[in-house]
């Protein structure tokens, strides 16, 4: 019982911050200007109004300090997801860590994240996400040596047919099994694995910290000096990115593609 009271209260933390905001002045102007001068007609609810009116305040007052937990949490999960460096700092994750982070970056992608949870409902969907009307389940799975299974999509899939949602999507630090593969693309989810979801976080990174790791670690295939990304005015590739070796003319090493 402590457990699910627990979760209970900390539910509304992971809301967005500005809708406890909204809500915290939407009850004091209730409270304080409007019920004031409501009169009812019955005499059982006649005192409703003054009552309701009287612990208004502090019921704002309690609505504000959880916009502004929620504020510290959203605060702490973007310079998180700010100081990622690649691949291998998202798999040093913890799992609630991974689950917030993909939260987060959905976010940056313009996602209305209505909520993240670390059970989730059915113990499946970790987040719910809105945007252009639709909402979307999303579950994750910070596993590193297994591979997603076709088992964890149908079940995801289940979900979405009983709660009448059409999209979903699966994240995982690892892979997916062909069949799972073959059976997300028949059913409308989408499957962002461990390479993609790296990619997503460092192209919503502020700090550009990922990037500027990746370019780093780029070395001439040729004389093993630092690459330059430059991009390609001439030839089959013009337009395109490419990496070029920074000792050019001296040395001519160039790698196509890549991020």
């Amino acid at each position: 019982m402590a457990h699910r009271n627990r979760k209970i209260l900390d539910n509304p933390m992971k809301f967005p911050w500005w809708v406890s905001a909204i809500l915290a002045g939407a009850v004091y102007v209730l409270s304080v200007y409007v019920l004031p001068g409501v009169t009812l007609a019955s005499p059982i609810l006649r005192d409703l109004p003054s009552g309701i009116a009287r612990v208004g305040p502090t019921l704002s007052l309690l609505l504000l300090i959880v916009a502004a937990v929620s504020a510290l949490f959203q605060f702490r999960r973007g310079r998180l997801l700010e100081r990622k460096t690649g691949h291998g700092s998202v798999g040093a994750l913890s799992w609630r860590q991974f689950v917030s982070q993909v939260s987060e970056a959905f976010s940056r992608k313009g996602f209305m994240v209505l909520n993240y949870l670390e059970g989730g409902p059915h113990g499946a969907v970790n987040i719910w996400l809105r945007k252009n009307g639709q909402v979307l389940f999303v579950q994750c799975k910070h596993w590193k040596a297994k591979s997603v299974g076709a088992k964890a999509v149908r079940e995801l899939y289940g979900i979405m047919t009983a709660e009448s949602v059409r999209h979903g999507v699966i994240v995982t630090y690892g892979s997916f099994t062909p069949e799972a593969i073959k059976f997300a693309r028949a059913n409308s989810i989408a499957l962002i694995d461990g390479p993609q979801l790296t990619r997503m976080i460092a192209s919503v990174q502020q700090s550009g910290e990922m990037q500027a790791q990746q370019e780093a670690a780029r070395s001439c295939p040729l004389c093993g000096s630092k690459m330059v990304p430059r991009i390609a005015r001439n030839g089959p590739y013009a337009g395109k990115k490419f990496w070029g070796c920074s000792k050019f003319p001296d040395c001519r090493g160039l790698v196509f593609g890549g991020d």
